[in-house]
């Protein structure tokens, strides 16, 4: 099932991703319909407007009357004759008409696809154009009147070519929504006109307002649930490195002492060794040593167990630091470590676990030992105010750089530089550390500098 989760995890990566995409797929589809339907709607306006413009040309009194005669193109089959003289009609194909007036009579050959419809539109803007009252700079300035829409345009066409019905010939985006129209403004000349404008970014938002909202949450959904994805992955692997890097460094560190443990009881069980006293006595306090080194590694595991570092249970009792650190500091020094103690004239009494302060003191004089470069000088302030005693360690070593300093006290971290250089250790040291001050509901911080050392500030309070 291990094996797994990283596949499953992947897939739900591409499943999400898949989804985004085709959600940010249909928004854009959604986003062009509603834009098109924008469009549309404003092509009806504009074709209203249209005819309203060549209604009221036509209602302007003139001298001078129209006859067109409209045949098919393919046949010369008449379609139909219009007049444009007040009081004139058609008999039986004959124009009766008021004999004072200019007459102008045209003749035109429609294509089978302009429908029946279309035939008296086509004449009225014939005979609006031949008066010239239907110029494209009258149609503009009737249009953004009656639209109240100052920016529209109308342009002639240079195509020639029969325009029955208004047209779109483009749009805009969702986000810069504008329409072009060709209109013919005399279409039996094939004369036409195109129309430009610009839409009103609401009039979208509110067409498609809720599939946006809808869209909106959705994304961020998905792009929440990738975000908690990816961080889950990264974390698994981040685990899965620390837990062999723990493994490694378990086994390094338990198998030195193993491995002296080994040698110590061989000299033990050598007749011709154990005969020397004083040999002896130093086998068996190594021996000791390292049972002791044992023992302290596994109380570290098994403290770091607890989820709540506050859990760890403590055995409060008074005693004396100066008193706990004076082996703790003749065993570094046997080392080859100079350890100065700064303190109070007179013993510093605190009430904690003292065992577990000295598993405090033991791990960060281990580390400021492990990691010293050259000679290592390690200087411990002890100092009693009111009700919390105060705690400093400063050392000369290798420091930590700004980077490190805030996963330092995160458990199985180790510094690259540290792994690359195959200095051993768990990881769990300033964890444990950590987790030992906060039991006793104190504080701890460090600050550092890169060749220049570190100091770790604790604070206890009594």
């Amino acid at each position: 099932m291990k094996k797994s989760v990283p596949w499953i995890n992947l897939v739900t990566i591409v499943a999400s991703l898949s989804i985004l995409i085709a959600q940010a797929i249909g928004f854009r589809l959604q986003c062009r319909h509603a834009l098109e339907q924008a469009v549309d709607e404003q092509k009806r306006l504009v074709g209203q407007c249209c005819d309203d413009f060549f209604r009221q040309q036509m209602e302007v009194p003139s001298d001078k009357g129209f006859v067109v005669y409209l045949f098919t193109a393919e046949t010369h089959e008449l379609l139909d004759t219009y007049t444009s003289v007040p009081g004139s009609y058609v008999e039986n194909g004959i124009v009766r008409l008021n004999p004072r007036l200019t007459l102008q009579t045209d003749t035109f050959y429609l294509p089978a696809s302009v429908s029946y419809n279309n035939w008296s539109t086509l004449a009225t803007r014939y005979v609006a154009s031949e008066r010239g009252l239907a110029s494209p700079q009258a149609l503009e300035a009737f249009l953004r009147e009656r639209l109240d829409e100052p920016a529209l345009t109308v342009t002639a066409s240079a195509g020639r070519q029969l325009l029955a019905d208004i047209e779109t010939v483009s749009a805009g985006s969702f986000f810069r929504p504008t329409y072009r129209l060709q209109f013919g403004i005399n279409p039996l000349n094939r004369e036409s006109v195109f129309i430009g404008g610009s839409l009103k970014t609401g009039t979208l938002l509110k067409e498609i307002y809720w599939m946006l909202a809808a869209s909106a949450v959705w994304a961020v959904l998905l792009m929440l649930c990738l975000i908690y994805q990816a961080r889950t992955i990264h974390g698994e692997r981040k685990l899965n490195r620390l837990r062999n890097d723990f493994l490694h460094a378990m086994i390094h560190e338990l198998k030195r002492p193993v491995q002296s443990l080994k040698i110590l009881m061989s000299v033990l069980k050598d007749k011709e060794m154990s005969r020397d006293e004083t040999l002896r006595r130093e086998a068996v306090a190594d021996a000791q040593a390292e049972l002791d080194n044992l023992s302290a590694y596994f109380s570290k595991l098994r403290d770091m167990t607890y989820g709540d570092f506050k859990e760890i249970p403590l055995n409060r009792t008074v005693f004396s630091l100066n008193a706990l650190l004076r082996p703790l500091a003749e065993k570094a020094e046997r080392q080859g470590v100079s350890i100065r103690i700064d303190s109070e004239p007179q013993d510093i009494l605190v009430k904690a676990d003292r065992m577990h302060i000295s598993n405090i003191f033991s791990n960060l004089l281990e580390n400021a030992v492990k990691y010293a470069r050259g000679e290592a000088v390690i200087t411990i302030t002890l100092r009693q105010t009111g009700n919390r005693t105060d705690i400093k360690v400063s050392d000369n070593g290798r420091g930590i750089p700004a980077d490190e300093l805030k996963h330092i006290f995160e458990k199985f971290y180790r510094s690259p530089a540290v792994r690359r250089e195959n200095i051993p250790g768990l990881g769990l040291g300033l964890s444990y550390v950590k987790s030992l001050v906060e039991a006793h509901r104190g504080h701890i911080r460090v600050e550092s500098e890169p060749n220049r050392g570190t100091t770790f500030y604790i604070s206890i309070p009594q």
